[in-house]
């Protein structure tokens, strides 16, 4: 019985460990790029054509629906 428990539970514990790091890395990575967006918006202010093509970049790095409403709010 131990041989077949103690194999699942070190299993489950490196997904779960796993999955936390990897969900704390991917949210500094679109902490990241939403400062970064915000940094090229900045920079390019005026520049209706190249905020707009900016604008398109960063939606693309972002993924689909991800911190959207973060790329127009943030201060």
């Amino acid at each position: 019985m131990m041989k077949l428990v103690v194999p699942v539970v070190a299993s489950a514990a490196t997904v779960v460990g796993g999955t936390m790091i990897g969900a704390k890395a991917w949210k500094k990575r679109q902490t990241g790029l939403v400062d970064a967006y915000a940094g090229e918006m900045v920079y390019h202010d005026g520049d209706k054509e190249e905020m707009r093509m900016c604008h398109a970049e960063y939606k693309k790095k972002l993924g689909p629906r991800q911190m959207r409403k973060e790329m127009v709010s943030e201060s």
